[in-house]
Parts: structure tokens; sequence; C-alpha cells
């Protein structure tokens, strides 16, 4: 795979493919370089991962020569009509979403083929290892940048706060007391997970009824997550048990004020949420389930 070591400074990451011409001339190879592949190794299951840029006609061509074909869709709904349309989504074996409200919505305009799958972690990137002096803070979050979010973060400017993550539609001077400039991924995710006493996770609000992927990344690197709900959030973490959810900003600062002082139910909480997440929330646990749906049995 040519993203496998992709950074998230580079050129790829940025968005060329997404700027015309360049992206024109990307979906195109994309395109008939899956449809040449596909042909010559005839795959029993294939697995797209958004599939924003394949084609109606590419996933009817491949179709006949592999047995099934799949999309595993990891947007919030919002992003869901801006990338696909609806002629391709009805065209996959299985369309999976990651929120149950996308499920309802879809199963409104008759498209049959829709089931909840939630996202998870890989418990070889995330996973609990010694503090890094370099990424401590009391409060991190590792998250791009947006209004929405920028709110909820100035709430906190007092705190020791670092936050990773791209600029969208925000100034640097509005953000110069916490941010630490760029994007962190995989295996510095982990560092950053593991140096805060407290790691914020924020959902967008189009996120109704499922989870961001930070929620299992968190709790699979042992940290302790203070993290606002979904109507999803308490079906997957115990609340004060596994995760401690907030419910305004300003129940937030009463939240980190006394974890902050409380390490040892601090500890407690992100050990057992620790527990959990590899019990149930890794990518072998996802697809597992997965090949329940296609009632695939190993």
């Amino acid at each position: 795979s040519i993203s496998k070591n992709i950074s998230p400074t580079s050129l790829v990451s940025k968005g060329f493919r997404h700027v015309y011409p360049f992206s024109k001339a990307y979906k195109t190879k994309v395109n008939r370089d899956l449809i040449r592949i596909v042909k010559k190794k005839k795959y029993d299951l294939v697995i797209f991962l958004k599939a924003e840029t394949i084609n109606l006609e590419t996933v009817k061509t491949i179709k006949p020569h592999c047995g099934k074909v799949i999309n595993w869709y990891m947007d919030p709904i919002v992003e869901l009509e801006h990338n696909l349309d609806f002629d391709l989504i009805s065209e996959f074996d299985l369309f999976l979403v990651k929120d149950k409200f996308i499920e309802k919505r879809l199963k409104e305009l008759g498209i049959n083929n829709v089931r909840f799958l939630l996202e998870a972690f890989d418990p070889e990137i995330y996973k609990p290892i010694e503090k890094d002096s370099k990424y401590e803070s009391d409060v991190s979050l590792v998250g791009n940048i947006y209004p929405y979010r920028l709110r909820i973060l100035k709430f906190l400017q007092d705190y020791n706060l670092k936050v990773w993550g791209q600029l969208v539609n925000i100034n640097k001077a509005d953000v110069s007391k916490f941010y630490q400039g760029r994007a962190a991924i995989l295996d510095e995710k982990n560092k950053i997970f593991n140096s805060a006493k407290i790691v914020l996770n924020t959902h967008t609000p189009s996120e109704v009824m499922g989870t961001n992927v930070r929620l299992f990344e968190i709790c699979g690197s042992g940290a302790f997550q203070l993290s606002d709900p979904t109507l999803h959030t308490d079906n997957i973490f115990k609340s004060g048990k596994e995760v401690v959810y907030y419910e305004s900003v300003e129940e937030l600062k009463k939240l980190i004020d006394y974890y902050l002082n409380n390490k040892e139910e601090r500890n407690k909480i992100a050990k057992a949420g620790y527990g959990r997440a590899m019990k149930d929330h890794t990518y072998d646990k996802r697809l597992s389930e997965l090949f329940d749906l296609l009632s695939i049995r190993s």
C-alpha cells in the first residue's frame, strides 16, 4: 500500500488528489488499477474504506469477478452525501456505517444493504507504554481544530493543555496557547495519550448514534478519557466506570479539576476502559462481527 507510511504533513495528506486536475487523474488511475487487479486475482471479499474515489461503474465491473464487495463507511452523516451517490451505496453487497442514525436514514430511502458496525482500534499501535516527557500534559486532545471544537478548547486554556491536529477555518493566533503546530498519528498519538493525565475526546455534532475512532484508541492506549456523549456511547463504554462523559463545558471543567486531584480513581477508570477495549473493541473483534453479518464462519 502506498499510503502505509504517508506522513500527515505530506502533499498526499494535504489533499493534492482532491484538487483539479490532479483529482481526475488520480481517480481514473485508482479505478483502472482496481478493475485490473480484481479481475486478475478473483478475490472472495473486497472491502472498501469509504470508497469516495470509486465509480459506480467500477463496482459493477468488479462484482462478477469476486465474491462480495463491501464498503465500510467510517465518516459521520454530514460527509455521506458529499462523498457518495446513493446508487453507488446500493450497489455494494453490504454498506457498513458507524452510526445507527445513518442506518436509519438510509433504510428510510429504501437502501436495505446498510448495516451498523462500529470502528475499533489496533492494539499493536494503541497500548500502554511509559510516559514521554516531550508529550506530558494535564489535558491533551488529538483531533482537527474547527470552530465547534475550538469553542470547547477556549474554556480550557488555563489548564496545561496540549492539542495536536490540523486547523480547519481557524487562525493560529486563536490557538497559540495550546496548539502544538501539527497533526499526530499512530505511534505518536499513542505516546500523547499515554503521557497525559486526562485525554479529551469531542464528537462532531453530526455524530448522533455512534462514536468516533478516538473513543476506542484512547481506551486502548490505557489512558483516562473524558468525552462528550452521543446517543450510543454509554452502550460502548460505561459512564463513570470505563470512560467519564460530560454534558456541558461547565461540567467538563469540574470533572477535569476533580480527576486531576484523584489519581487513583482516574487510574482505576482507565484500567477498566482498557480492559473493555481489549475485550470488545479491537479490529479482530470487528472483523469477526463483519463475518457474522456475511454468514462467514472460520
